[in-house]
């Protein structure tokens, strides 16, 4: 489906001097998108990728930035998907996860790899806490009983283990949870597990993109408004919320070797500012959203992923 990023970003590069050819595969698609690999028979293997306007071959491509998305498959008709529509969708979802060893000799934004395991906020919380970042007390579970210890600090949380996407029309977004509501969803809990964590209070968070060795702290004034301060995305649209800020040199070390340590040259990260200043490690995103934030203040996030595509490193913006 079309996604304003990368148009942004192959926009971008055209200034660098970088032929670009974009591959986004639509689960409505009626063939305008097609692929073709050659494997076996004593011949050398082969890849083709073909769009609308465009044929790549595996000796044109030199770097592949992965721009991951949900899968959408039923959720774009917003009902759920036919026995047809599943079985296409996890049949390209299979020979595009064969492009990082069809293309091994490409560049790939993020590694194919540890992308997929970076997606996982438990390994994520671990990573932060050995790079020395500071964590808010997490439980994830299925039994009820366990979240109870961190009632008795404060107040509570609940977000989801996987993509907040819920359907085409809803998200499902933090928000704090009663003792009282956790014991009247005993059974919910138990039927999947639930991430749980110990509320922090804010005087601000941040979002921070870092693209190979840039890092690009963005303020997000949460606090301005009540019905943002437990997730700002409820109402992210707001220019007013968001501001350029420089970060402690010690934290943009450890966000650093956080990346370093999942294999990462690209993610959105968010974390807590709490009024005392410590900074409060939440999740990162390995695939996340930029162009709202650089619309609004000119973060010059697009840029730099072009210079890092185009000649190794970025432009070193921060």
């Amino acid at each position: 489906m079309p996604d304003p990023h990368i148009d942004a970003l192959a926009e971008e590069l055209t200034k660098f001097g970088k032929k670009r050819a974009i591959f986004d595969y639509d689960p409505t698609d009626e063939g305008t998108h097609s692929l073709s690999f050659r494997l076996g028979g004593g011949e050398p293997s082969s890849t083709r990728l073909t769009t609308a306007t465009e044929t790549v071959h595996e000796r044109d491509a030199d770097t592949v930035f992965w721009r991951v998305k949900p899968p959408l498959k039923a959720l774009v008709a917003g009902g759920t998907a036919s026995i047809d529509e599943d079985f296409r969708h996890r049949e390209w979802e299979k020979a595009l996860g064969a492009l990082p060893a069809l293309l091994d000799h490409a560049r790939w934004i993020n590694p194919y790899a540890p992308h997929w395991l970076a997606g996982n906020k438990v390994r994520q919380l671990q990573a932060a806490q050995r790079c020395g970042l500071q964590v808010p007390a997490t439980v994830i579970t299925t039994c009820a009983d366990d979240v109870l210890p961190l009632f008795e600090t404060g107040e509570v949380i609940y977000k989801t283990l996987s993509h907040p996407l819920y359907s085409s029309r809803e998200l499902i977004l933090t928000s704090k949870i009663t003792r009282a509501e956790l014991e009247d969803r005993r059974d919910m809990v138990a039927v999947a597990p639930c991430l749980f964590q110990q509320y922090a209070e804010k005087a601000y968070e941040l979002r921070v993109t870092i693209v190979g060795t840039s890092v690009i702290p963005v303020r997000i004034d949460s606090q301005a408004h009540s019905h943002t301060r437990v997730d700002w995305r409820i109402d992210q649209l707001r220019p007013e919320l968001y501001s350029v800020v420089t970060l402690p040199a010690a934290v943009r070390r450890m966000l650093l070797d956080f990346m370093d340590s999942l294999g990462l040259v690209f993610g959105a990260i968010d974390l807590i500012v709490t009024p005392e200043g410590e900074y409060l490690f939440l999740e990162i995103n390995p695939g996340g959203q930029w162009l709202w934030m650089e619309r609004m203040i000119g973060v010059p996030i697009t840029r730099e992923i072009a210079a890092f595509i185009a000649g190794g490193e970025p432009e070193a913006f921060g």
